[in-house]
Parts: C-alpha cells; structure tokens; sequence
C-alpha cells in the first residue's frame, strides 16, 4: 500500500451535506487536535483588525480567531470543531497538527461563508497547474431520462487534439458540474505530454431534499449501501449504462474498450464510482475515488472483479479510516488497489490530486 501526501484547497465544489460531513470521532483520530483558545480576548482583536477571520502559525500549533455575532461557530472546512466564545461576538481555537509544516488546511467559519484562508505548508507539495483558458471544449447535454423519469444534464470536456483510431479515453465523473474545473487541470496534463487526450463526461447529481433516512436525493443516488435508497442507485445506475455511455458513445468519438473508461468521483461520488465500476467490470477496468463516504461495509468484492482500484483520501478527513480499509479488503480479496493518503481534509484538492494520480497511471501518454 503506498502513500503520497497531498495538499488542499477549496473552491466551492460542494462535497456533501453537512449531516454527512459532521466528525463524530475524537479529532485525534483525525491526526490533530483541539484545544481551548490559549489566547486572550485582545489578542483575537489585535490579530483580527477589520476581517472576519484570521489565523496564525507557531510550531505546529495553529490558532484561530474569528468575529461573528452568532449564538454558536463552527470552524470548517478542512477540520470541523466548534470554536470557543473569547467575548463579545468573539470566538477562538487553538489546533495542534504535528505534521503541519507537510499540510494544507482550509479554513472557514458556519458564521461567515464568503471567507475562506488557506495554511500551505512549507513542505506541502505545490497545487496542480491548471491552463488559463481551455483549448478544447465544453458542452453541456441534456437527457430526459425514463430511467430517472427526470431530466438530468451532463457536461462534457473534449480535448483540441484530434482523437486517435480507437476513440478517446473516457472518464465518467459524478457531479458532472466540476468538469469545468478539472478540465483545466487535465488538459495541462495532455499540453505537456504527461497522459493521452481524454474526453470527461461529467453526470450531473439529482437534487432534492433529504428523506426520512437524512438522505438527499445526491447521496440517494451514488451510495451503495443496502440502508440508504436502493431503488435510488439502480434507477441512477440504469440512466448511466442506458442513457448516458449510449449517448456519449454514439455523438463523440471516444472508445468503447473497457481499459480506456475510468469512473471518477469524490466523497458521496467517490463511493459511487468505486462502486458502479465494480457492479460492471465488463465496461470497466478501473474506478477512482476521493473522499469517498461509503466504507468497507459497502463493498463486497469476490476476488474475480478484473477491475484496478485507486481510491484517496485527506488524513484529516473522517472518510479517511473507511477509505484505507475498504482498499485493504479490496487488496485481501486479490483485487489491485492503490491507496493515496494525503495530509488533507475532505476538500478540493484530495479531489484534484486523486484524478490526476489516476489519469497518469491509466491512461498515460507513453501508451
């Protein structure tokens, strides 16, 4: 099992709703921890001037301080404790991460979400480049699905480059909305040679509210576990293999081999893309995730799925334990997985690094 350590930074793809994403373990098992503000009232003042919110850096202890006039404040997004009230509309935390000098973190507050900052770690690795204006194109498509007896919308980046004989690789992502934003940083990966031009096919996620079960329509769809909507997932199951890939195979040039498809997706998405790649390895022959919610009693696997594995996750995250030991249970089973864990949290970049890291090793530009 290897390990690469990553870096995060958020951009306001929404990753899962904030029932999900609670922490309900000690933050230790998270790799840091939380302690009172060791700070005073006028010291949050001073470090604060005019802003919302600020932070700063001692060792390996980061201090927090925020201005909110609310009953109660919630730090986010990389970690997720309640902050302490120091005065008056004041607030206050102090956490320990040993290893952060190798970390990014992304802070936010429940009080004021308009405002996010960022801790890079001297020894984090930098940020995917990204190309500042697209060569090739998005398109947005709209299906009226029997399945879903819905419509739903999918987002496709094509590469400039022209496709090759077979068709182009083709990645199939959950929440095909980001597309946009991961296609800037594949289509460096294609300008400077690193994987082969590959088409994105990004299937937006339902929207609708949360059931009985706390379940949104989003996280109905894509987890695969038996005690949140299975009717849901085989209904959204039936609208990829049927509606989309279909569709997709017969407008765009891109292959119908099974080794040149790859499912992507994060958190609630990553648990579907591991998932639906699994259910069909006949179509399949590897699936990504990031973050993914669903751990290992989600997943049954029976030694004979033919299908590669990469699945990541933020050390921070509260997925993260889940995610390594549904790739272990992937590993015992004799399925191949490769495990990425990132000094992270359940963020964009984990997302960012996760499909670039699968782009490379399957579908790389010496093939």
């Amino acid at each position: 099992m290897r390990y690469v350590f990553g870096v995060i930074m958020a951009i306001g793809l929404n990753a899962a709703s904030p029932s999900v994403m609670a922490q309900s373990a000690p933050s230790e098992t998270f790799g840091y921890s939380v302690s009172p503000p060791d700070f005073t009232a006028a010291e949050a003042t001073r470090r604060l001037g005019s802003a919302s919110l600020t932070f700063w850096v001692d060792g390996t202890l980061l201090r927090v301080a925020a201005r909110a006039a609310t009953p109660a404040v919630r730090l986010c997004c990389t970690v997720q404790p309640d902050m302490q009230a120091l005065g008056e509309g004041l607030w206050g935390l102090t956490l320990a991460f040993p290893d952060l000098n190798r970390s990014v973190i992304g802070l936010q507050t429940s009080a004021d979400k308009t405002t996010r900052l960022y801790w890079h770690g001297p020894d984090a690795p930098a940020e995917p480049e990204a190309v500042a204006k697209l060569s090739g194109s998005l398109e947005e498509v709209e299906i009226d699905s029997a399945h879903l007896k819905a419509r739903r919308n999918l987002t496709l980046y094509r590469p400039k480059r022209p496709a090759p004989s077979q068709g182009y690789p083709v990645v199939y992502m959950a929440d095909g909305r980001s597309v946009g934003h991961f296609a800037r940083i594949v289509e460096r990966l294609i300008d400077e040679g690193v994987i082969r031009p590959v088409v994105l096919v990004g299937i937006w996620s339902g929207e609708g509210p949360a059931t009985n079960g706390g379940f949104d329509q989003r996280n109905r769809e894509y987890l695969p576990s038996p005690k949140v909507d299975p009717q849901a997932y085989a209904d959204h199951e039936a609208f990829v293999l049927k509606d989309v890939m279909p569709l997709v195979e017969a407008r765009y040039r891109v292959s119908t081999r099974r080794a040149d498809r790859l499912t992507y997706g994060f958190s609630a998405g990553g648990s579907w893309s591991l998932s639906f790649a699994l259910r069909h390895p006949d179509a399949f022959a590897q699936g990504a995730s990031a973050g993914m919610s669903a751990g290992p009693g989600s997943f049954t696997f029976s030694g004979r799925e033919d299908v590669k594995l990469y699945i990541s996750a933020g050390r921070y995250d509260q997925f993260y334990s889940g995610a390594e030991k549904t790739c272990l249970k992937a590993q015992v089973a004799g399925l191949t997985c490769h495990f990425t864990g990132m000094y992270a949290g359940h963020d964009l970049f984990v997302w960012n690094l996760a499909l670039l890291d699968a782009l490379k090793a399957v579908f790389p530009a010496s093939d």
